[in-house]
């Protein structure tokens, strides 16, 4: 399941914040953020939470 699909035509660039703030959220409730990188190919990010019991 795919629940983005980055737009890579973007007009003007970003800030390079995206990813840090993410950390901070999901460490912030005792998740993990995994990456796998494919030269060539893309990364994928996984973000790991914690159920609520």
């Amino acid at each position: 399941m795919s629940l983005f699909n980055g737009d890579r035509t973007r007009k003007t660039g970003g800030t390079g914040l995206g990813l840090a703030i993410a950390q901070a959220i999901v460490h912030h409730h005792q998740g993990q953020i995994a990456v796998k990188s494919d030269r060539g190919q893309g990364s994928l990010f996984m973000i790991h939470l914690p159920m609520i019991q």
